[in-house]
């Protein structure tokens, strides 16, 4: 259940990941493992990134967790949800993670 198909039937396993999707998976291994984690609904803390807009439905909550508990963070007032994760920032989100 960490990891969902891509639609359409289709699993994509040799697809890039992209950053709303690793958030999305690192937010359902914390749940898994009872990781706590700040949540305000109403927070503002992705009113800073201009691009927070372009997160898919599915991966709002999760971009939301993870820039409110600094498990992800943006550039230059972008998060890039849509664009490909690097192994750095792989890295840099699951070491995060662990800190929690």
């Amino acid at each position: 259940g960490l990891i969902n198909g891509a639609g359409d039937n289709k699993f994509n396993p040799n697809a890039n990941i992209t950053r709303q999707d690793m958030a999305t998976i690192i937010l359902r291994l914390m749940d898994l493992d009872d990781y706590k984690y700040t949540f305000d609904p109403n927070s503002t803390a992705t009113n800073a990134f201009t691009d927070y807009k372009n997160t898919a439905g599915y991966a709002k909550k999760a971009i939301n967790i993870m820039v409110q508990n600094d498990i992800m963070s943006g550039h230059e007032k972008l998060l890039n949800p849509t664009r490909s994760a690097n192994r750095a920032e792989a890295a840099i989100m699951i070491t995060h993670m662990l800190r929690l």
